[in-house]
């Protein structure tokens, strides 16, 4: 499914699909090589310049865009799924999006299976996550030091991230990129 996934995505911000190999017993992705890692790498070594901060995010922005184009949802955007290919500010592209395990297509039919716990529960919208929350262990939410700081809100106006069947929509990645925005600008 992720390489059929892989296989028709082409962005310079995306991460890039080579090929899989076969394993006895395994399946393995090849992806291009990406040297600094991922934004969780990076957090913590004081090496971000307010424009890196600037580009990492719009690199993000630009590259979530290019999937909900293509009418497909990430599901679990986080640090950790956001690759650093450069800290050179002329590039053309310092960021990419990577892992594409829980991506589906937009008002596709997830099955039960695929539906426990999808994504990480820290960056999934609140209305998502007490959804999860009544089917897995209550205790799988509790949150880290990495946590960035909750957000309180005079208006309870939200979008809708989860559409009539129960099903997250693209709002539920847009809500996922700002959580990841926020940790990027408090580094």
């Amino acid at each position: 499914r992720e390489i059929r996934i892989m296989e028709g995505l082409r962005s310079p911000f995306i991460v890039g699909f080579c090929g899989a190999v076969t394993i006895p017993g395994r399946l393995c992705l090849v992806t291009e090589f990406v040297p600094l890692g991922s934004l969780t790498n990076i957090f913590g070594r004081g090496v971000l310049t307010f424009i890196m901060k600037v580009l990492m995010c719009l690199d993000c922005a630009r590259g979530l865009q290019y999937l909900h184009g293509a009418k497909m949802i990430h599901r679990d955007l986080k640090p950790d799924n956001v690759l650093v290919i450069s800290h050179d500010i002329s590039s053309m592209a310092v960021c990419k999006l990577s892992d594409f395990g829980s991506t589906r297509e937009v008002g596709e039919e997830i099955a039960r299976t695929y539906s426990k716990m999808i994504g990480t529960p820290v960056y999934m919208a609140p209305e998502e996550r007490e959804k999860k929350k009544r089917k897995c262990n209550p205790t799988l939410f509790s949150f880290t030091h990495n946590t960035p700081p909750k957000i309180k809100t005079k208006n309870k106006k939200t979008t809708q991230v989860l559409d009539g069947k129960n099903r997250p929509t693209m709002n539920s990645d847009v809500y996922s990129f700002s959580i990841v925005t926020l940790q990027v600008f408090l580094e």
